[in-house]
């Protein structure tokens, strides 16, 4: 049972109150009567004064009391809970937090919202074991086999949805390690969509929310120099609805100037880019935001974007420094040609080091190690200056991570293979006999006295290295590497992703960590952009029926006692009338007309009457838009605001509340 409020409660204090009147005596009139007769006639009272006797005697007090306890139940607003309890020995909740669950199903209440309160409210008719998992970009087992409520209820109510992606079916693993009788599943359509063929495998109700949603979002946005200090923002939108919408997108600079607004007009479902050009920015980013979107819907236009996560974006500026990259040796076709298929440019073929200019960073490819003799960041081929060991010929085995981060492990065969001896600043990622005694490195890459190193233990042309689809990446990723400072890999990633370091630099634990939400980070002093993972948008997914999934609620409501309070009260009131009108010959006109009018006041409140109270006045309060975008409509919103108030009802209140530029207000000014 649960209650509406506990201030009732006070009333208690009148039970003592009429305890107190009935042990009140009247005065009575003094008599002069022999003390022996008076003892005999008390004597005799108190031995045919039995305990249904006293109850009989004081029965108005307690049936007073009695109702006195019903109308403050009723005050409290009491309530039970009705529905199905599971009786599952053991139970498993499994909540979808992905993007796509902030969806709106009314006002300030999502998709997410509603499964929270369903599974709080299956704790609470359970009597078993019961286990919770989150479902988003990982699953995650936050509580296992628990019968505390109040504690589950706790957990249940501190989660967040993330703005990630993620498909439930990833968690069967998880699933599978738990020895649960039946699974709870709490998602929306989009996510119970993947469910139909694990359904059939698990004893498994699922719950859907939301419902076909208009949404409009910014994907994602870049930005990029276009010279003299001077940036080009692309900003690329999409809308998923069956309705005509009109939306503005904004955009800013660090600093909050607004850099353009741009108003996007759709018929139906589609996508587009904006370009603003040549925009002098504050700071090192740009945001984007989307505002004032409107849907006309059955003719009526209405305000309510389905999802406000994704409205709104960011873009970086990327700290990349330009550079030169040379081939120093008497050339190399493979590396040569692996180099302009990575980076679109030429390499600047030298003889020597003494060719390579001024120039404000250069990356050096020695084809010949013995070249190398200056202080630039290089890649040395066929390096074996520190080697006292040579292999005829093997198969190399390379991993990846670190320097080759966007790659998978993969091998090939090379012959006249120097083995290298690794240094302590360098990290090995080539190596021949890989798991055996004879093991040995022939690749290493590191960093020392500010100059980057990728070295290799034999000559390219002397492998099959270069004849594989892997090489061009390679040097990609080895390029990135010598000529690049900065720590991320990226700038931009999607939700719930973790971002791609280099393998140098002292960066947080957190940085290895994923990323849930759509934002802008500092790491390192170099900018994160977290998108809105973009398949979570889409609120047009209807979900197709099958065999466990139905439409969210678990069929628990609470059913209102006050009524019946209402109805007990009244009856113990009417039988305490009756009582007293037969107990007595006289009656007094305080007690008669107390009761009366509290019959009276009972039945009004059973059948949902209620006294007029004092009428207020109301406030009004007008929300201006003086932002760039609403220059034109100032004159119309003006004698809109003018014909209103004039219509305002005599004491009545209103405020004007300006936002944008020159924002001011006007509090509650009387009409």
């Amino acid at each position: 049972m649960t209650f509406g409020t506990l201030v009732p409660l006070i009333f208690l204090i009148g039970i003592p109150v009429i305890i107190i009147i009935y042990l009140m005596k009247p005065k009575g009139t003094p008599m002069v009567i022999p003390s022996l007769m008076l003892w005999k006639n008390a004597q005799k009272n108190e031995k045919s004064m039995t305990f249904s006797k006293k109850l009989i005697r004081n029965i108005l007090m307690f049936i007073e009391i009695a109702a006195l306890l019903f109308l403050m139940l009723a005050a409290m607003a009491p309530s039970i809970k009705r529905g199905m309890a599971p009786r599952d020995k053991a139970s498993l909740i499994i909540i979808d937090t992905s993007g796509s669950m902030q969806f709106k199903t009314g006002e300030n209440v999502t998709r997410f919202d509603e499964a929270i309160k369903d599974a709080r409210d299956f704790v609470e008719m359970s009597s078993g074991y019961v286990s919770v998992v989150t479902s988003s970009s990982d699953n995650k087992l936050l509580i296992n086999s628990s019968k505390d409520k109040s504690r589950l209820k706790k957990l249940l109510s501190s989660l967040k949805c993330t703005d990630s992606t993620g498909v439930i079916t990833d968690a069967e693993g998880l699933i599978q390690s738990l020895d649960v009788d039946k699974i709870y599943v709490f998602t929306d359509g989009e996510g119970a969509s993947h469910l139909e063929e694990i359904s059939q495998r698990y004893p498994m109700d699922i719950y859907v929310y939301g419902k076909e949603t208009d949404n409009v979002s910014i994907s994602q946005m870049s930005m990029k120099k276009s010279g003299k200090g001077l940036y080009d923002i692309a900003v690329t939108y999409s809308y998923f609805g069956n309705h005509k919408t009109v939306f503005d997108i904004s955009v800013y600079d660090a600093k909050n100037n607004l850099l353009d607004v741009r108003t996007i007009d759709l018929e139906q479902s589609g996508s587009g880019t904006i370009l603003l050009t040549d925009k002098s920015i504050s700071g090192n980013y740009v945001r984007g935001e989307i505002s004032q979107a409107s849907f006309v819907v059955d003719g009526k236009t209405t305000y309510t974007d389905g999802l406000d996560a994704d409205n709104t974006a960011y873009a970086a500026i990327s700290d990349k420094k330009e550079y030169d990259a040379y081939l120093v040796g008497a050339g190399n076709v493979f590396v040569e040609k692996a180099f302009k298929a990575a980076t679109g440019e030429n390499l600047i073929k030298v003889v020597s080091e003494t060719d390579i200019g001024e120039t404000k960073k250069a990356v050096a490819i020695y084809d010949d190690s013995r070249l190398a003799l200056g202080q630039y960041s290089r890649m040395l081929l066929g390096y074996g200056s520190d080697s006292d060991k040579k292999l005829d010929g093997g198969v190399i085995y390379v991993s990846s991570g670190g320097l080759l981060g966007s790659i998978s492990d993969f091998s090939f065969g090379a012959s006249n293979l120097k083995v290298l001896k690794t240094p302590e600043w360098a990290v090995p990622f080539m190596k021949v006999n890989e798991g055996t005694e004879d093991e040995a490195v022939v690749g290493y890459y590191g960093e020392h006295d500010g100059i980057r190193e990728v070295v290799l233990g034999f000559d390219i042309r002397d492998s099959e290295f270069p004849l594989m689809a892997e090489f061009p990446v390679f040097m990609a990723d080895a390029i990135n590497y010598l000529a690049d400072e900065s720590i991320l890999m990226g700038t931009y990633i999607d939700a719930g992703n973790v971002p791609g370091l280099r393998p140098s630099g002292n960066i947080e634990k957190a940085a290895y960590e994923s990323y849930d939400y759509a934002g802008i980070y500092d790491i390192a002093d170099e900018k994160l952009v977290v998108r809105f993972a973009p398949g979570e948008s889409d609120g047009t997914f209807v979900l197709k029926s099958f065999s466990g999934a139905q439409k969210g609620g678990l069929g628990i409501n609470y059913s209102s006692l006050r009524k019946l309070c209402l109805i007990i009260a009244l009856l113990l009131i009417i039988l305490d009338f009756v009582i007293y009108i037969f107990r007595n010959r006289y009656y007094e006109k305080l007690p008669l007309v107390v009761r009366i009018c509290l019959i009276l006041v009972v039945i009004l409140a059973i059948s949902g009457i209620s006294l007029p109270g004092r009428k207020r006045g109301n406030a009004t309060i007008f929300l201006v838009d003086m932002s760039d975008s609403s220059k034109g409509s100032l004159p119309e919103m003006s004698d809109y605001l003018k014909k209103t108030i004039d219509k305002l009802p005599e004491g009545d209140s209103f405020a004007v509340v300006t936002f944008g530029r020159n924002a001011i207000t006007d509090q509650f000014v009387n009409s």
